[in-house]
């Protein structure tokens, strides 16, 4: 299962929320700002983000939104939102995270144990590692642009959604 995540703002938001019948209506809106794929490695951002959750609370919602869209039709799909002021407190809880603090949560032997995509952890620690970091850094560069803006965020989870990703890409590329 793939995630993305979608900047939008508020009045768009309830707009979507009461329109919107599908993940394509939802991935595709003019009225999203901006995107951050996460791909299938979501699952292991979020369980690094959320290993030691005493302290920061919000994080728990920072790729899995916490209020779910009401039509049923979307609920296949995993589609959550967060309003702005959950927004500016995980993009205040990511900001507390350095680089460093994220890199030494990182733990092969912890990922495997619990199943984590992409199951095998621990064969390229540097390379595991800069991607992690990479997706970390990305996710706090978007709430930190998702707070200023005063946008929500939107959380699709998907086995569609990496397909259409695929498919544009393809398309785009002839």
């Amino acid at each position: 299962m793939n995630a993305i995540l979608l900047a939008i703002e508020p009045n768009d938001l309830e707009i979507l929320m009461i329109e919107a019948e599908s993940l394509d209506e939802i991935y595709h809106a003019t009225s999203i700002r901006s995107k951050l794929n996460l791909g299938e490695t979501w699952q292991v951002l979020h369980a690094l983000l959320t290993k030691d959750l005493d302290q920061q609370h919000a994080l728990q919602f920072a790729i899995e939104a916490e209020y779910a869209f009401s039509h049923p039709s979307l609920s296949v799909a995993h589609v959550r939102y967060n309003p702005v002021i959950e927004v500016d407190e995980i993009a205040k809880a990511l900001e507390q995270i350095s680089m460093d603090d994220f890199k030494h949560r990182y733990d092969p032997a912890w990922l495997n144990q619990h199943k984590l995509f992409p199951f095998q952890w621990g064969k390229d620690v540097d390379k595991e590692q800069r991607e992690l970091l990479m997706l970390f850094g990305q996710l706090k560069n978007f709430y930190e642009l998702a707070k200023q803006h005063n946008h929500a965020v939107i959380s699709l989870q998907s086995k569609q959604i990496m397909s259409d990703v695929y498919y544009m890409t393809q398309a785009s590329s002839n």
